[in-house]
C-alpha cells in the first residue's frame, strides 16, 4: 500500500509540473483541461500535512534550515493570534529582503488577483494561500525591482518561506508558478502549524 501510494503521489507531483511549466496558469501553453479532472478525481486534494509534505519533497522543494526557521519563531510573536501567516527571505545579489504577511479574520481575504495567482483547484481560496500570494508578489516585485526583466529569470539566489498551515494545493501551485518563473532561485519551504506544541511553546518563552 505504501508503494501504491508513493507512486500515485509521484504522478500527482508530476501532473502539476506539467499545469505550472511556463510559470503562468492563463497563457496559450495552458495543458488540456483533463488534467485538472485527473487531479480532482485523484483524491490529492483532500490530503493532510503528510500527504503534502510528500509532495512537496517529490517537487525538489527543499526544507530552509534551522538559522531561517529559528528567526521566524522569534518574530512570529506578533502573529501568535491570527489565523494564519506566511514569512519570506529572499535573497538575491548579495542582499537579504524580509516579508511577512498576516490574517486576522476571514474579512481580511484580499481576492485581488495578483500576477502569481493560482488556478482555483480547490474552492474557496483559503487562508494559507491569501498570504502566500501576498508575499510572493512583494518577491516578484523586489526582483522587478533591482534587475533588468531580461535578465530576471537567470538570477541566482535563495528563498526560504514559512507558512503557520498545511499548504493547500493552491499554495503548491503559487510555489510551482514561482519556481518556473525564477528556475535559478532555490526554493525552501517549510509549515509550521499554530497549534503544535513545538511552535506554542516557544512563543510563550
Amino acid at each position: 500500500l505504501e508503494r501504491v501510494m508513493d507512486a500515485r503521489l509521484e504522478l500527482v507531483a508530476q501532473k502539476l509540473k506539467s499545469l505550472y511549466a511556463t510559470g503562468h496558469p492563463y497563457d496559450d501553453n495552458s495543458p488540456d483541461p483533463t488534467v485538472f479532472q485527473w487531479l480532482h478525481e485523484s483524491g490529492f486534494l483532500d490530503l493532510q500535512v503528510q500527504g503534502m509534505k510528500k509532495i512537496l519533497q517529490k517537487l525538489d522543494i527543499q526544507t530552509p534550515g534551522w538559522p531561517f526557521v529559528s528567526k521566524c519563531f522569534r518574530e512570529a510573536r506578533a502573529f501568535w493570534r491570527s489565523q494564519a501567516f506566511a514569512m519570506l527571505e529572499l535573497s538575491v545579489a548579495g542582499q537579504s529582503h524580509c516579508f511577512a504577511k498576516s490574517l486576522e479574520s476571514p474579512e481580511e481575504l484580499d481576492r485581488r488577483h495578483f500576477q502569481m495567482d493560482a488556478l482555483q483547484l480547490s474552492q474557496p481560496p483559503a487562508f494559507d494561500c491569501q498570504v502566500l500570494s501576498y508575499i510572493l508578489e512583494l518577491a516578484r516585485l523586489k526582483m522587478i525591482e533591482i534587475f533588468d526583466q531580461n535578465d530576471i529569470g537567470q538570477v541566482e539566489g535563495t528563498m526560504q518561506i514559512l507558512l503557520s498551515m498545511v499548504p493547500c494545493s493552491n499554495s503548491i501551485a503559487l510555489l510551482l508558478q514561482f519556481m518556473a518563473k525564477f528556475p535559478k532561485i532555490q526554493l525552501r519551504f517549510v509549515e509550521i502549524q499554530l497549534n503544535t506544541p513545538v511552535l506554542s511553546n516557544f512563543l510563550s518563552q
